[in-house]
């Protein structure tokens, strides 16, 4: 590796990653010499195509340009993959759960707003999972989609439908606001407004 210039391959082989070096070595010797941050990157890249079945060490290499491309496109279909798998085990394990949430079907087609924003009615696990996953708190984690007595709404700016603004729990008791949240569980600038809303709409779910 000294020799032929792959210097940052050699610190990768002598001081964290000796393993995947050796199990790659046909392939990487025939990439040119590429700095320390590409070399990682493409050692994951070699990783994705091993688990999408692809034997690296017999696989073209591309530009590294080309090669960012291709591991950022691996990354998302494998992200993709193992949430499926993980929202079928989910569904295995949380019968329960998700029977409480299909015993709200009623109310999924609910849909209020204003002229720039609009609430709506989270309604399947996959919602639940994305709006976690763009909010950064744990109304999936924490299954609330599994929770009796409450509904999880999720207001959105008109022009922007498939971001979340900030995530509503509300009681189907007596339709009060429960806890309203944006991002991390912060209030955002439009807190009072969705707050509002959906006190005045919270008529549609006392039925």
């Amino acid at each position: 590796m000294w020799k032929t210039g792959r210097l940052a391959l050699a610190e990768i082989y002598l001081k964290r990653d000796r393993e995947r070096i050796v199990k790659y070595w046909k392939a990487l010797i025939r990439c040119p010499p590429l700095p320390k941050e590409d070399t990682l990157i493409l050692l994951d890249y070699m990783d994705l195509l091993e688990y999408f079945q692809k034997n690296p060490n017999q696989y073209y290499y591309p530009s590294i340009s080309r090669i960012r491309e291709e591991h950022d496109r691996l990354v998302r279909k494998k992200m993709a993959i193992e949430e499926r798998l993980r929202l079928e085990e989910i569904r295995k394990k949380q019968r329960d759960q998700l029977a409480i949430l299909e015993s709200k079907s009623k109310y999924f087609d609910i849909t209020f707003g204003n002229d720039r924003l609009f609430v709506l009615v989270l309604k399947s696990l996959e919602d639940y999972m994305a709006e976690g996953k763009k909010q950064h708190h744990c109304v999936f984690t924490n299954a609330y989609y599994g929770k009796k007595e409450s509904l999880v709404l999720s207001a959105r700016m008109r022009d922007n439908p498939d971001k979340p603004v900030e995530t509503i729990e509300i009681s189907l008791a007596d339709g009060k606001v429960l806890q309203c949240f944006g991002s991390c569980n912060s209030f955002t600038e439009y807190h009072q407004e969705i707050l509002d809303l959906v006190k005045s709409n919270s008529k549609l779910f006392l039925h």
